[in-house]
């Protein structure tokens, strides 16, 4: 503010309020910069803290000191562990495979010949204890069981490989069709179609990478695979219990039609029987067919009933009798 032109004195009065009033108003301006500024700063410096303190992912309870981790969401694709229809023949799937039944076959059947060797030795034992048998006689058991046993056991390992690896093959078969039933025919959604092809050893790697492996995070891992088991094995077990339960049925058919068999020729040897006691009391003539052969004898007092009995029994009887294993 410049000062007046004319030295009177209400001038120069006039411009002294002025002034006064000028730097009273600059002092209030730089006040409230210096105050209010940094109050809006401070406040603004807080917000972000709390926006990040959020975004951390943990939720505070009120009336609770401690910070529990809430679940972060995987940033996996859906139906990113599922497999081709055919991707279990694949090469590498396919030896793997073998090499899996094959392993898991030879380790049963080794503990099973170890389990019983061991009950084996132990009753003989026994009867050593209790002077049934000597010493010598006990090791010789042992020895001659450990020759018979080994042999038969590992005898048919082939065999027991074959039908293990076909029951694999068909129960994942099974399961690739059972997804596709799910997916095409069912129209289930992705997100529980997802939980239902889930690979659940992967899964459980990604749960420990994502959750921690502090007490909480594991404490959070377990329950969610608890969750991811349930779901990942529904259609195993689906395809598993089929591949069962046709074994069972076709076993019990085979032994159905056995039976019939055998009833069928137990009849017809009784009615055979009959008709030869029917003709021997007429004193006539024998003749009998017996599955497409047929037996004639005339007249029957010339041979007697005894050979034609013999001749059916020769026809029907098996050698090895009828409680033979067909």
């Amino acid at each position: 503010m410049k000062p007046p032109s004319c030295p009177s004195v209400d001038g120069w009065v006039g411009w002294i309020g002025g002034s006064a009033l000028a730097s009273a108003d600059k002092q209030h301006e730089m006040c409230r910069n210096e105050c209010v500024r940094p109050t809006l700063a401070s406040m603004t410096d807080a917000n972000q803290r709390t926006a990040t303190r959020t975004n951390k992912d943990t939720s505070i309870l009120a009336t609770s000191a401690i910070a529990t981790p809430a679940p972060k969401l995987s940033d996996r694709i859906l139906l990113s562990d599922r497999r081709a229809f055919f991707a279990h023949l694949h090469p590498r799937p396919f030896l793997i495979s073998a090499v899996r039944v094959g392993s898991v076959t030879a380790s049963t059947i080794f503990a099973t010949y170890v389990t019983d060797q061991i009950e084996y030795e132990s009753s003989n034992e026994k009867l050593v204890t209790a002077g049934q048998i000597t010493a010598t006689e006990c090791d010789d058991r042992n020895q001659q069981w450990e020759e018979v046993q080994w042999s038969m056991r590992w005898s048919d390992y082939k065999m027991k490989v074959a039908v293990a690896f076909a029951r694999f093959q068909a129960t994942t078969l099974l399961m690739r069709m059972y997804e596709r039933i799910a997916d095409r025919r069912l129209k289930v959604g992705d997100d529980v179609m997802d939980r239902l092809t889930k690979d659940a050893f992967a899964s459980g790697r990604r749960k420990v990478e994502r959750n921690g492996t502090d007490a909480s995070g594991n404490a959070l891992t377990r329950s969610e695979m608890v969750t991811t088991c349930l779901w990942a094995n529904v259609i195993p077990f689906l395809a598993d219990a089929t591949v069962q339960w046709s074994v069972v049925a076709y076993g019990y058919y085979t032994y159905w039609k056995g039976r019939q068999a055998r009833r069928g020729k137990d009849e017809e040897l009784a009615k055979l029987e009959y008709e030869i006691d029917g003709a021997e009391e007429d004193g006539g003539d024998i003749e009998v067919t017996v599955e497409g052969v047929e037996v004639a004898k005339t007249p029957s007092t010339d041979f007697g009933t005894t050979d034609a009995v013999d001749d059916a029994n020769a026809i029907c009887i098996p050698e090895d009798g009828w409680d033979s294993e067909e």
